[in-house]
């Protein structure tokens, strides 16, 4: 069972190592390796069967390429584009709300008329792989995992509970609310109490197991007796 982490220290080398906050890898990862891998979060098809974007590559007739953004993949019109709910040549149903209404909008040709990737969460055959290559390494050794602190799992972020929540309009100054929020009963142990990583724009709660608590924890449908959306994966090992 994952349980709250001693300290930060173990994640320390990870801030100084990032640049400024933004839409690029060294942002999110640390620089300063020869190589980087990128795990592309499968999509589902309009049954809702998970598929790789490189079969969704072929329906919609793009190229896959390493630095392939998904948006473009798909054909969406934008980047925050969603999937269609009607197909480009499927009639509109007489009792649905009009198109471009509510979030209704109509496939255009030759887009993927499926889903788009989980941002943030990997599914659980993909992150039982990436397990079984960090296990070449660590093996069965104590490893660290870092949950993103606005991860729900509970109706409420991780730890909301632990201080005032922020609330951030678009590109304006934070103001801080209180929140009511369930007890804190709901994870055993408490996750509430794991230390936090501060990285640049964001924070992390830090648990420590082995990597088979982590795969267990993402295939759990509760939590210390309460339901949870699906498990959680962790955002950093």
């Amino acid at each position: 069972m994952l349980r709250p982490a001693d300290d930060v220290s173990g994640g320390a080398w990870i801030a100084p190592r990032l640049g400024p906050f933004g839409g690029w890898v060294g942002s999110l990862v640390p620089r300063g390796f020869e190589a980087y891998a990128r795990v592309l979060h499968r999509v589902g098809d309009r049954r809702g069967t998970p598929v790789r974007w490189a079969e969704a590559a072929v329906a919609t007739g793009a190229v896959l390429h390493p630095t392939a953004q998904w948006w473009k993949v798909a054909r969406r019109a934008h980047p925050w584009a969603h999937q269609p709910n009607v197909g480009y040549d499927e009639p509109w149903p007489d009792d649905w709300l009009a198109e471009g209404t509510h979030g209704t909008r109509r496939g255009e040709p030759s887009e993927w008329p499926g889903s788009d990737p989980d941002q943030g969460h990997l599914d659980l055959e993909q992150l039982a792989a990436l397990v079984e290559v960090l296990r070449a390494v660590t093996g069965d050794d104590t490893i660290t995992a870092g949950f993103w602190e606005g991860e729900d799992w509970v109706g409420v972020p991780l730890t909301a509970e632990r201080r005032r929540v922020p609330v951030a309009p678009r590109r304006r100054r934070l103001r801080a609310v209180p929140r009511q929020l369930p007890s804190r009963t709901h994870t055993d142990p408490d996750l509430l109490d794991a230390p936090v990583l501060e990285l640049p724009q964001r924070r992390h709660l830090l648990l420590t197991g082995t990597l088979d608590d982590v795969v267990a924890l993402a295939d759990a449908t509760t939590v210390g007796g309460r339901p949870v959306p699906g498990g959680r994966t962790p955002s950093l090992l």
